[in-house]
């Protein structure tokens, strides 16, 4: 019960998504319960690395 209540309270819950249209178009998306300017960051990167593919 000690684990749990530790990780609903000082964990960061992550989500992203990514949509791929029949044309070929990727959207990418994301959210964070805590911290959303570290993940602003983290996701940033994330889009950039995707766009060099």
């Amino acid at each position: 019960m000690v684990v749990g209540i530790i990780m609903a309270f000082f964990l960061s819950h992550k989500r992203l998504w990514v949509r791929i249209a029949a044309n070929g178009r990727v959207v990418v998306g994301g959210s964070a319960s805590k911290n959303q300017p570290a993940f602003q960051g983290v996701f940033e990167t994330l889009v950039d690395k995707l766009e060099k593919l």
